[in-house]
């Protein structure tokens, strides 16, 4: 009965000393983040938690019990490049992923993206007149570049100095339990990060044209 009883007892012992090893390794979600982040990385991207106004609530999401006025956020994180100064680039803009619901200060340019804010910066005078803005000039490019996007982009800003795409990186498509190998890991870091770096590639490239 004594030696039952220590073979039972045993199993239950290894298991309470190896399941906070198991606990405390990284989980296939971890690594996929990390070698996703050290791939942007490598292109010359800065990334960094952000967040960005939730466009799809209801009203009343934005009241709490208390009686506080709040504003939902999506958690996400800043994809950002620097892009090189070019004398005849001073718009600024916001671009964000739309749904059925519309807020009154986004100008819906297709079925999923609308335009969030917009400011042009003149230096020099007499400019405004002779110029046409980046967006005036691409409109068709930027919204097929931006449709072609993970659908878990939320964002994405232009400006004369930085390009950020605000996203989730793909989360939703590693599951937190399962483990993948090493290399499915790679596969899915190449799959996911390859339109990110493809719409980074083709902006500067339009940016660099505007004249």
């Amino acid at each position: 009965m004594s030696n039952f009883l220590a073979w039972a007892v045993i199993p239950l012992v290894l298991m309470i000393v190896v399941a906070p090893i198991f606990y405390v390794l990284p989980t296939s979600r971890d690594k996929y983040l990390t070698a996703l982040r050290l791939r942007a990385k490598k292109s010359g991207c800065l990334v960094k938690m952000a967040s960005l106004d939730r466009l799809d609530v209801n009203e009343s999401e934005l009241v709490l019990s208390s009686g506080r006025a709040v504003q939902p956020k999506h958690k996400l994180m800043s994809y950002a490049w620097l892009i090189k100064s070019k004398s005849d680039f001073h718009d600024s803009f916001l671009f964000r992923r739309v749904s059925d619901r519309v807020p009154q200060s986004i100008s819906r340019l297709s079925t999923d993206w609308g335009l969030f804010t917009e400011t042009t910066l003149i230096n020099r005078a007499g400019e405004l007149n002779n110029r046409v803005s980046f967006w005036d000039e691409y409109r068709n490019e930027l919204i097929n570049i931006f449709e072609t996007l993970p659908s878990d982009v939320q964002g994405l800003s232009i400006d004369s100095k930085r390009l950020a795409i605000f996203w989730n990186e793909g989360q939703g498509e590693i599951n937190k339990r399962k483990r993948l190998s090493n290399e499915k890991i790679e596969e899915k870091v190449q799959e996911n990060f390859a339109p990110i770096n493809k719409c980074r590639l083709e902006l500067e490239n339009l940016m660099s044209k505007l004249s």
